[in-house]
């Protein structure tokens, strides 16, 4: 997992004179472990034992507080092309909706979970996250209220909104448990079918005897 930087604090710079070579020290400071939470909080929400983070997409966002209709263009991903659009419903109400489409062919495995999210653009500890339903458009109204994505987190004393800027991000996962099933299952059905093959001697008339098979009698005759 790459490391991202917090770009609140400053560049502390370093320059030493040796001859003619100036060497300039650049520091800053990482959230690793708050980045790691918050990856930990995404594999939580899917609720499986065994999952492997496949992928992701973040994009930053501008949020204008006098038009709520936000819509990400069209992107085409390793997992298809989409959209997603914020919107407000209702004028007179504080909730947000959001849609997810998917505009091809590929229909979303049983296997895959995708997981949305809406962060602080500089701070892991400011976000909200929601398992995406399977299928390849989800809209959910009530997403959030737009006053939350204003509100002081007690811990960065930040909001999700920070200079009207904030990202939006999907998280794709796997589960190798399901994928292990279903490979067993196909095993199973391949032994169950060998299961109906059997050596059968031909009589003098070239006709076989009766077969029992899945409650059913079969009878054949080689030509």
């Amino acid at each position: 997992m790459n490391s991202r930087f917090n770009e609140n604090f400053p560049n502390i710079s370093y320059k030493g004179q040796y001859s003619s070579l100036y060497v300039g020290v650049y520091v800053r400071i990482y959230d690793t472990d708050i980045e790691n939470q918050f990856y930990d909080e995404l594999k939580k929400i899917t609720k499986e034992n065994s999952i492997t983070y496949s992928n992701h997409l973040e994009k930053v966002v501008q949020y204008n507080k006098n038009n709520t209709n936000i819509t990400i263009p069209e992107i085409y991903y390793d997992y298809g092309l989409f959209r997603i659009n914020i919107y407000k419903n209702n004028p007179h109400t504080d909730y947000l909706s959001l849609k997810y489409e998917k505009y091809d062919n590929k229909k979303r495995s049983i296997n895959e979970s995708i997981v949305i999210s809406i962060r602080n653009k500089n701070d892991y500890s400011c976000y909200i996250l929601k398992l995406l339903p399977n299928g390849n458009e989800t809209e959910i109204t009530n997403f959030i209220k737009e006053s939350d994505l204003f509100m002081i987190n007690e811990k960065s004393n930040k909001s999700i909104i920070e200079n009207d800027e904030f990202v939006i991000g999907l998280y794709y996962f796997t589960n190798q448990d399901n994928n292990i099933n279903q490979t067993n299952d196909i095993n199973q059905n391949n032994n169950n079918n060998n299961n109906n093959t059997r050596s059968i001697p031909l009589n003098n008339n070239n006709n076989t005897p009766s077969i029992p098979l899945n409650n059913n009698t079969i009878k054949t005759n080689v030509i």
